[in-house]
């Protein structure tokens, strides 16, 4: 692996899986930076990684972690980024569940939530984790941004075509979180990604038993048109060349993974 592989990690897409559970059983400690998913230790590591000397440097392979894709441009070498996306829907309930259950959120959001009895559709319409702690948590629309960028969803691609080759400019490889281990799989075949055993971090146990409302349904689908249609655009231009067992150099192409 002569490239060095950014995994722009969007929040609840599995990310945590493969940052945790596959990079450290597939590479050894000095290969793979990972950043720390916390806002202020986030920030930290982006700036120890622009500031990384060259013999630090040279031996990783993999960086990964939350607002990976502010390191374009950071360094020079063969950069190739690749990311995971996740149906709108499972993505915004994943969200709210994480918000709601997980230490690390209790004292930014959870016990607000579990004591104004806040449900679902309202912590969607005024995007409460992002208003209280930082953008890169949004359930906005926040996939389209990645994929697409900033500077190009305002006034971006409006067919599929157009946005599948803004996509294929920006990312290398982009899988499925609902077909986690076939995007593994393509990183193997296509970039000699080592394959090994880890545990499977995907379902929290909460998730189960959780039901939505149509009124959730319906305030999950408001704010997540763009990430629904690029998604899905991505998929449906894309999936044959995921099928391809053809290797892709290019840093700027991209093979899209669906539910293979």
């Amino acid at each position: 692996m002569e490239a060095l592989y950014i995994f722009d990690h969007i929040y609840k897409t599995a990310g945590t899986t493969f940052n945790e559970a596959y990079l450290p059983g597939a590479f050894e400690p000095e290969q793979i930076f990972v950043l720390r998913g916390l806002r202020d230790k986030n920030l930290e590591d982006l700036k120890k990684l622009r500031s990384l000397s060259k013999e630090k440097l040279e031996p990783l392979q993999v960086i990964a972690g939350h607002n990976a894709g502010q390191l374009r441009g950071a360094f020079r070498r063969d950069i190739r980024f690749v990311t995971l996306v996740r149906n709108p829907t499972a993505r915004a309930i994943s969200g709210y569940l994480h918000a709601l259950c997980h230490d690390d959120a209790r004292d930014i959001i959870g016990s607000e939530l579990q004591e104004q009895n806040i449900g679902l559709s309202q912590f969607i319409e005024e995007d409460l984790f992002a208003r209280r702690y930082a953008d890169f948590v949004s359930l906005h629309d926040w996939q389209a941004r990645v994929l697409l960028g900033a500077e190009n969803l305002s006034n971006g691609p409006r067919t599929d075509e157009e946005i599948t080759e803004v996509i294929r400019s920006r990312f290398h490889l982009v899988g499925y979180t609902e077909a986690f281990e076939v995007f593994l799989f393509m990183l193997h075949i296509t970039e000699k990604f080592p394959l090994v055993l880890f545990s499977n971090r995907l379902v929290r146990p909460e998730r189960r038993s959780w039901t939505c409302t149509t009124t959730d349904l319906a305030t999950i689908d408001r704010y997540s048109r763009l990430d629904r249609r690029f998604t899905t655009a991505s998929s449906r231009n894309l999936i044959d060349e995921s099928r391809s067992s053809g290797p892709r150099r290019s840093p700027s192409s991209m093979s899209s993974i669906g539910q293979l």
